[in-house]
């Protein structure tokens, strides 16, 4: 089942994202990525009027979170793109649809996501995507 995320659910976001960052090349970058960096990242996020997060919950498998944006160059289109997607594939997916759902109720027009590319285990290597909605 699909539920909006809310801020009582930071607790197993942050699970997430801190174990998606262990079993991934974002180990190896350095930066703040402690319990309260990104604590205080959810908190501003979800309560953002531009952003959405929905989980795959019972129990929380899978979340997907994204922001509204406009284009920095004309023709200024509005784009949807995620800041956070983990869980298992196929939650995961249905989580990124609700939310590219809600960039098409905002008027998104695109979508923009990252996919890791096979690198060295020192560095990130990920793809941007860019798809019509």
């Amino acid at each position: 089942m699909i539920r909006l995320a809310t801020e009582q659910d930071i607790p197993v976001l942050v699970r997430g994202m801190l174990q998606l960052r262990q079993q991934t090349a974002w180990a190896s970058v350095e930066g703040d990525y402690s319990d309260v960096s990104l604590r205080q990242f959810l908190t501003l996020r979800l309560r953002a009027i531009d952003s959405v997060c929905y989980l795959w919950d019972d129990p929380v498998d899978a979340c997907c979170g994204i922001t509204l944006n406009t284009m920095f160059h004309p023709p200024y289109l509005p784009y949807v793109h995620e800041w956070a997607w983990w869980g298992a594939p196929r939650p995961a997916v249905q989580c990124w649809h609700a939310c590219l759902e809600w960039g098409r109720r905002q008027g998104a027009v695109y979508s923009l996501r990252v996919q890791s590319q096979p690198g060295p285990a020192t560095s990130v290597h990920e793809l941007a995507i860019w798809e019509k909605l």
